[in-house]
């Protein structure tokens, strides 16, 4: 009798819309982000609204300057999903700004986002 295989451990995910274009401000929702509890690792996804006229930039559009070991590992895009994940190990209860990057298909210009992230 062979034994089953066990399973991958399921990496929760928290969603974020990023919305480039509003009258007053560009935004992530929800920011701050918060990960999930209990030292979990968890993973954002990134959702870009109006793709239509925006688009990520660059192949690592979303970066966490001094995230340090938390997140050991580049932002990157899924072509097919035309999501951004990004992998928080959560092992501390830090906030950690991060950058979204996004630019305009039709005018070409180029918009920063800075939100946060809270471990739990």
């Amino acid at each position: 009798m062979s034994k089953k295989p066990t399973p991958a451990p399921v990496v929760p995910q928290v969603l974020i819309k990023v919305d480039p274009y509003k009258p007053k401000g560009q935004q992530c929702i929800p920011d701050p982000a918060f990960a999930v509890k209990g030292n979990q690792p968890t993973t954002f996804v990134f959702i870009l609204e109006n793709s239509s006229i925006w688009q990520w930039q660059g192949t690592s559009p979303v970066v966490v300057p001094g995230g340090g070991n938390q997140f050991p590992f580049p932002s990157h895009v899924q072509p097919s999903a035309g999501a951004v994940v990004l992998h928080d190990n959560n092992d501390d209860k830090k906030q950690y700004k991060y950058e979204v990057t996004v630019s305009n298909k039709l005018t070409g210009e180029i918009v920063f986002i800075d939100p946060i992230i809270q471990n739990q």
